[in-house]
């Protein structure tokens, strides 16, 4: 047996502690610090993966900043450009303004401006693209009645995946589904 005192322990009296009784304490120690270290590892663990996803979020960031100072850069040349070409448009429309009134004088003041081949084809481009937004209007629409057709399609109606494929590659589509 190893006697020890215990010293602060009320009364002042010795302590007597038994080998067996010195092994419990140091297991049950063992097992304390064994659970404690668990708890510590499972804690940095969850440290460790926060630093690594503060650490790539950082990166990410960091990218984020990059292009953003990409695009402000981009922005300020594209600005620079839109100045330059409104100043040519502001300095054209100054030129066509005097040659409009050039012609008006030569033309007698009359106000009616002669017939001349620029105006035979701007009339005719304005024609042709009247009639071209016409029938993308047209094919617009008809797409729509389309569409609208398709999606109110039953789920038990004949028509395939490859039929519907077929149907929205044919021009006549809208016909043949009415």
């Amino acid at each position: 047996t190893i006697s020890s005192t215990k010293e602060g322990g009320g009364g002042g009296g010795g302590e007597r502690y038994t080998f067996k009784k010195l092994e419990e304490l140091i297991n049950k120690w063992s097992m304390e610090l064994e659970g404690r270290e668990k708890l510590f590892l499972q804690q940095a663990q969850v440290v460790n993966r926060w630093d690594r996803v503060l650490a790539e979020n950082g990166e990410k960031i960091t990218e984020l900043n990059e292009e953003v100072e990409k695009v402000k850069t981009e922005q300020k040349r594209l600005d620079g450009e839109l100045g330059h070409i409104k100043s040519q448009q502001d300095e054209l429309e100054e030129q066509l303004s005097a040659l409009e009134k050039g012609l008006q004088t030569s033309s007698g003041g009359s106000g009616a401006q002669p017939s001349n081949h620029t105006d035979t084809e701007r009339t005719r481009t304005c024609v042709t693209c009247s009639a071209a937004h016409c029938r993308a209007y047209d094919n617009s629409r008809t797409q729509d009645k389309i569409l609208s057709k398709l999606t109110n399609v039953q789920p038990k109606s004949p028509i395939s995946g490859q039929m519907l494929m077929f149907l929205l590659k044919c021009p006549n589509t809208f016909q043949l589904l009415s």
